[in-house]
């Protein structure tokens, strides 16, 4: 086993201050083999190139490579991919959502709000009403341990 000085521990520390004076969080961490250091960050406004940039050269200047060397990636989590953390439920209340559930179920719609347990979804769906259909609309409460995964949809 190869043994790295860039534990998590320590480069959510080295992050902390910086995280902290702006409205960013962290998503994601993770290290790889050959200390490959891949960060995903956001803020509840969305996330520009500029501050990807501003987080990596505070990385870079905090990290020491003399003592070791690392492969550095700070980005903002791709469109469609599926919530990591907490704060990225209330980041896209009034979004439209694909929430799957731990048995498979599907749900799709606008999600209204996000606390501590659960999420609150609008969805809608075809009533068949004699030769007509109509649309019903529903709200479905959806606890965080029944959610397996849940991304936001992208409307062309």
């Amino acid at each position: 086993m190869i043994y790295s000085l860039y534990s998590r521990e320590k480069i959510e520390s080295v992050l902390k201050p910086v995280l902290e004076q702006s409205d960013l969080f962290m998503v994601d961490l993770s290290i790889g083999g050959n200390n490959n250091i891949k960060i995903l960050i956001d803020s509840e406004d969305g996330i520009s190139v500029e501050q990807c940039v501003k987080v990596s050269r505070y990385l870079e200047s905090e990290l020491d490579r003399d003592k070791e060397d690392f492969e550095l990636m700070v980005s903002s989590p791709g469109v469609g991919q599926p919530f990591k953390v907490f704060r990225q439920y209330l980041q896209n209340i009034g979004r439209t959502v694909e929430v799957t559930t731990n048995r498979g179920e599907q749900f799709t719609g606008e999600l209204l709000e996000a606390d501590e347990q659960a999420i609150l979804l609008r969805t809608e769906k075809d009533i068949k009403s004699g030769k007509k259909k109509i649309k019903q609309t529903e709200e479905k409460r959806i606890s965080f341990v029944e959610i397996r995964s849940a991304r936001v949809i992208i409307k062309i």
